[in-house]
């Protein structure tokens, strides 16, 4: 069927092909970043969200593509119920393990 409606009309199906192929080129499936990399970036954000600027540390996760975020929570051992989890899944456990990793540096002496 369909390839009759591409026959019947050729310049729909061609714009249709070119449109195609233009947003499929846009997305990259591959993490721009390598695991040390990946540490590195995680110890600026925590450093960042420990001197006090939170939303600079968001605002650095919400600039990371998924391919990289992916990379990161891996090497940071963040485990996820879904196989393909969502970018908002990704930022929320890897700046769950900034708070962590903040919290845990800040030791209060208890006597």
């Amino acid at each position: 069927m369909e390839n009759r409606v591409k026959r019947a009309f050729p310049a729909i199906a061609a714009r249709k092909t070119a449109r195609e192929r233009k947003v499929g080129g846009t997305r990259s499936t591959e993490a721009s970043i390598t695991a040390e990399q990946a540490i590195g970036e995680f110890d600026r954000i925590v450093e960042l969200a420990a001197s006090g600027s939170n939303e600079e540390a968001e605002r650095i996760l919400q600039d990371k593509s998924a391919p990289d975020l992916r990379v990161i929570a891996k090497e940071l051992g963040v485990s996820f119920p879904k196989s393909k989890p969502s970018v908002k899944a990704l930022r929320d456990a890897i700046f769950g393990k900034v708070r962590e990793s903040v919290s845990l540096t800040r030791h209060n002496k208890r006597t």
